[in-house]
């Protein structure tokens, strides 16, 4: 039996590294009771807002953006959910119900727009028995996110500050991923006393109805995630986390187990899923932890320790990176079918081919990029090393 044990904050331990992301699907006790059955370490609850006209969302609020063509092809779940449907006493009441409910640690989530707010929310979610609170700092489509974003470590600091001096159970600051500097903005989290960092929340972001030239679904900006944001956190979870001390959950772009552990050689102490969730169903969850024991067996690993932040000390620097030319590309003619795309896209102009239309690498003007072997649809390209 593999040890899965992980934290989500400095004095909240989980029992594995998937923590289900603040979403619609972690609104009600009744839900949470489905997430621990479906064997995630723990839950974010929905965000509590105070301002009530964020607790009722626009319909429709769900939209999936495809791009590309061919081979080519992403997605992108656009949304506009914002907060609970609950005020503060009816999700200080759910909060009470989970509690009694399910074993895994429930967190409370607000965001808020007074100072007042602040203490009076994260005091209700930590008498209602929440076991840690993670505070919204970053939801996009929050006014604060526009209004603060170059003022956002001093809002930080402010609201910790508050919430601090309110209550004793653990507090955690889920960062934008909208900001100048990650790192630093990690840094003053840590020293203004939050005892867990969630990063990253969804972006902020426009698509537009061209035909009718407004943008789409509700008229406004919306959160997009997707897989494509898993390198993103993966690039900042890398370059802050050996800088700090207290956990780190990291969010954005998980699509399998693979994800989560390089979320965790990363050096993310536990991780969230949010769309994947949305698109796959509950049954994902075990898909997920069965993958994480599936690695830790081949690689002969016992804990979620052994491999935590495994590649942090492994990134090379921009003059670190070996900029010698170690391999070229060669084809297999018994596989290629004669497409031609590797000869339309290789700016060397490296390619050619035979008067039967056989295409051939010309090796002393090949530079080695891989772009050939990454497009060619049969695999009938590979590079070899010179």
């Amino acid at each position: 039996m593999k040890n899965l044990k992980s934290r989500y904050s400095a004095n909240v331990e989980i029992k594995n590294p998937v923590v289900i992301a603040s979403c619609g699907l972690t609104e009600t006790a009744e839900k949470l009771k489905k997430i621990e059955d479906s064997g995630a370490g723990s839950s974010v609850m929905k965000t509590l807002f105070e301002d009530e006209k964020c607790r009722k969302d626009p319909s429709p609020k769900y939209k999936i953006i495809q791009r590309g063509s061919g081979k080519l092809t992403s997605y992108s779940f656009y949304s506009y959910e914002q907060a609970s449907k609950f005020g503060p006493w009816e999700y200080a009441e759910e909060i009470s119900k989970a509690k009694k409910s399910v074993d895994f640690p429930v967190i409370g989530s607000i965001a808020c727009i007074t100072e007042k707010g602040w203490e009076e929310y994260s005091k209700l979610l930590e008498e209602a028995g929440a076991d840690a609170i993670e505070l919204n700092l970053s939801c996009p489509y929050s006014d604060h996110i526009r209004d603060y974003r170059n003022k956002m470590n001093e809002y930080i600091k402010d609201v910790l500050k508050i919430v601090k001096n309110s209550v004793k159970i653990d507090i955690v600051c889920k960062m934008t991923p909208q900001l100048n500097s990650p790192l630093l903005t990690a840094k003053i989290i840590e020293e203004n006393g939050a005892d867990g960092i969630t990063s990253f929340s969804r972006f902020a972001g426009l698509d537009i109805d061209i035909l009718n030239e407004k943008p789409v679904m509700h008229g406004g900006y919306a959160g997009y995630g997707g897989s494509y944001s898993l390198l993103y956190a993966l690039r900042w979870i890398s370059e802050f986390s050996p800088y700090i001390k207290i956990p780190v959950s990291g969010s954005g772009g998980i699509h399998n187990g693979q994800d989560i552990i390089k979320l965790i050689m990363a050096g993310a102490d536990s991780t969230q899923i949010c769309t994947l969730l949305y698109l796959s169903g509950f049954g994902i969850i075990r898909k997920l932890i069965d993958e994480i024991e599936k690695f830790m067996d081949e690689k002969g690993y016992s804990s979620i320790k052994d491999f935590k932040s495994k590649i942090c000390n492994k990134i090379l620097s921009l003059h670190q990176v070996d900029r010698t030319q170690k391999v070229k590309a060669d084809i297999d003619s018994n596989l290629c079918n004669s497409c031609g795309i590797c000869e339309k896209i290789c700016n060397f102009n490296a390619i050619s081919k035979t008067d039967n239309e056989a295409y051939y690498i010309i090796e002393n003007v090949c530079s080695g990029c891989g772009l050939c072997v990454e497009m060619c649809p049969k695999k009938a390209i590979y590079l070899y090393q010179i």
